[in-house]
C-alpha cells in the first residue's frame, strides 16, 4: 500500500511564517497597515541610496529638485544633532561619580 502523507496541523500560513516570509494580509486594511509599517524603513533605504550615489559622484545633490535637497539636508542635520547628543549621553555614562 502506498503511504499517505501525514496531515499536519499547520496550515499554509504557518509554513510561510516559518520560512521568513510574512503572512499574507487578508484585507485591504491589513495591506495598508503593512505598507505604513514599512514606509519609514523604506525612506531610510532611499536616503542611504541617495547618499551613496552622491558620495560616489553618480549624481550631485543639485541634480535633485530643490524641495528634495532641502529635505535631505534637514534630515542630515537632524541625524548629526542626534549623533552628537547620543555621544554626549554616552560620555556622561562613562563618568564615575564619587
Amino acid at each position: 500500500m502506498a503511504e499517505q502523507p501525514q496531515n499536519s496541523s499547520r496550515g499554509k500560513d504557518d509554513a510561510a511564517a516559518e520560512d521568513g516570509h510574512p503572512q499574507a494580509p487578508k484585507s485591504t486594511r491589513q495591506i495598508r497597515d503593512q505598507l505604513a509599517e514599512t514606509d519609514l524603513e523604506f525612506v531610510r533605504v532611499l536616503e542611504d541610496l541617495i547618499a551613496t550615489l552622491i558620495e560616489k559622484r553618480v549624481i550631485l545633490l543639485t541634480d535633485l529638485p530643490v524641495a528634495a535637497q532641502r529635505k535631505l539636508s534637514a534630515r542630515a542635520g537632524l541625524r548629526d544633532r542626534l549623533t552628537s547628543l547620543e555621544s554626549i549621553v554616552s560620555e556622561a555614562d562613562d563618568v564615575m561619580l564619587p
